[in-house]
């Protein structure tokens, strides 16, 4: 349990440490990122990309919002410790390793089978065909994003949640707290970090997500990473850079928020 000694390097074996360290974040992140801005420096930028930037905050936000509630819930229906609830959280689960291209098929195969299920009834009291409200919507596309990230906010909530032990509870209790008084004064102040932590992972994972935003989305409906891709698939950099590099600027307006937020909790 003694901390390890600390070597101090000098001469070319300082410079073979540091040239050996700033590799990988040089080929991984600083050469590509300066190349991007060189390219958008020197390239119109392309029509559309404040719509599509809103369209990006919008999903991830809606997602990242629901994804944090119900992976809170899920934490704590496994506090039960029931079979069903073990079974039902594990099988959310699974989502995570299934393609976006799978999630978006299985997607439309659930919601357009819901859509035909509803359409005599609908056609029998009205005589129309029910409109289209499930299939080529954004309800579509978040449906898509909770079932394949939904593990992604499942396991920080229950990490979080096991902080929260019984004997807080119990003491809770004995003082004459009640269940709104305990969740809100002492389980949230404990879970907050693990909750807002589920919410960003899953927000940054739906600014990203291309095949299943793509399947899914509304006509005339771009987000960023369909119109990098886009350009991208025609070898027109130029105009990919300035979308390839607005997505990680917009994940960082929440990742601000939350550090102020978390930051605040602490003190």
């Amino acid at each position: 349990h003694k901390p390890a000694p600390r070597l101090t390097l000098r001469g070319g074996s300082a410079v073979a440490a540091l040239a050996a360290c700033l590799t990988p974040l040089a080929l991984g992140m600083i050469i590509p990122l300066g190349r991007l801005v060189w390219l958008a420096a020197h390239t119109e930028a392309a029509t559309g990309l404040a719509a599509a930037s809103l369209h990006s905050l919008t999903l991830a936000g809606i997602t990242a919002l629901i994804s944090a509630a119900l992976g809170l819930a899920t934490a704590y229906a496994l506090r039960s410790r029931t079979a069903i609830a073990t079974l039902a959280a594990r099988a959310a689960g699974l989502g995570y390793a299934v393609p976006g291209a799978v999630a978006a098929v299985g997607v439309i195969a659930i919601l357009s089978g819901t859509q035909a299920l509803i359409d005599p009834a609908w056609r029998s009291l009205t005589g129309e065909v029910f409109p289209i409200l499930l299939t080529g919507t954004g309800a579509a596309l978040v449906f898509a994003y909770l079932s394949r990230f939904a593990a992604a906010a499942i396991s920080p909530a229950e990490t979080a949640l096991a902080r929260v032990t019984p004997s807080l509870d119990g003491a809770a209790r004995t003082l004459g707290a009640t269940r709104r008084r305990r969740v809100w004064h002492i389980h949230w102040p404990l879970i907050a970090a693990g909750v807002t932590s589920a919410g960003l992972l899953v927000f940054v994972e739906v600014l990203k997500e291309l095949p299943a935003t793509m399947i899914l989305r509304p006509f005339n409906y771009d987000t960023l990473a369909i119109i990098a891709h886009n350009f991208a698939s025609d070898e027109r950099l130029g105009e990919a850079a300035m979308p390839s590099l607005l997505i990680p600027l917009v994940a960082l307006l929440p990742m601000i928020f939350v550090a102020r937020y978390l930051s605040r909790q602490d003190r």
